[in-house]
């Protein structure tokens, strides 16, 4: 049995008078079931709608900002997501890279967070430590920006470094484990090019994250180049772009 979809989370920003235009946000749009996306999109085409219980429609000029991590170009070929309300809120994208992909941002992002948890919770939690902040940056952060919230929020309540740094001892996950058959001949040779194989891809991969997916700037890292590069990417089966989350604007 299929599960239903929830409904994606909408988060209106406030202004100081009603009749100016508003903000919207829905975050993660690719959620939204097949009848509230046919909702939107006409609340969307004709800029006005009905609240419960209202005799009349009411007309509104709120700019549409979605967000989501899914491929909604693959949700519309699996018939999850409407053609229509994608090419309707896909005025202005915005690729945001994971947070693994820009380790530099990590500690702009501890600062403000330790700054708005202290305000919040009145509290006096010192700055991370050098070392700390190392294995903030080093970590793969598999909850994305969410999982460095939530930590930073629980040094700042809990008010020690110890708290958060064994959830950060979790190796990252890796491609390099080989199948090696308990019986039979061991192929050395074959193994071994394998073996390369794995940890070439996962070296050009960090240098490419390392250098925000500039491609050249990571062939002159890598001593090789820039089409040699392009040949290795395509290779070890790499997208040549930059995977990320993505924002639309409407």
């Amino acid at each position: 049995m299929k599960r239903e979809r929830s409904p994606a989370r909408i988060r209106p920003s406030r202004t100081h008078c009603s009749c100016q235009p508003r903000h919207a946000v829905l975050d993660e749009i690719g959620e939204l079931s097949l009848g509230l996306q046919s909702k939107l999109l006409q609340v969307l085409q004709d800029g006005k709608f009905s609240r419960i219980g209202a005799q009349e429609d009411t007309r509104s000029e709120a700019r549409v900002i979605c967000a989501t991590n899914r491929n909604l170009k693959q949700e519309i070929e699996q018939g999850t997501f409407r053609e229509d309300l994608f090419y309707r809120i896909n005025v202005v994208n915005i690729t945001l890279p994971s947070l693994r992909e820009r380790s530099a941002d990590v500690p702009e992002l501890v600062e403000y967070f330790r700054g708005h948890f202290n305000m919040m919770y009145n509290r006096k939690a010192p700055a991370i430590s050098s070392s700390l902040m190392r294995l903030l940056q080093a970590y793969h952060w598999p909850g994305n920006i969410r999982q460095l919230e939530n930590l930073i929020k629980r040094y700042v309540i809990l008010g020690t470094e110890a708290c958060i740094s064994n959830d950060l001892s979790e190796p990252a996950p890796s491609n390099f484990d080989l199948e090696i058959p308990e019986d039979g001949p061991v192929p050395l040779k074959k193994i071994t090019q394998q073996a390369v194989r794995r940890l070439e891809r996962e070296i050009i991969l960090k240098v490419l994250q390392a250098n925000h997916w500039n491609r050249r700037r990571a062939g002159e890292v890598l001593k090789i180049s820039y089409r040699a590069l392009l040949y290795k990417i395509r290779d070890a089966g790499l997208s040549p772009h930059r995977p990320s989350a993505k924002l639309f604007k409407s």
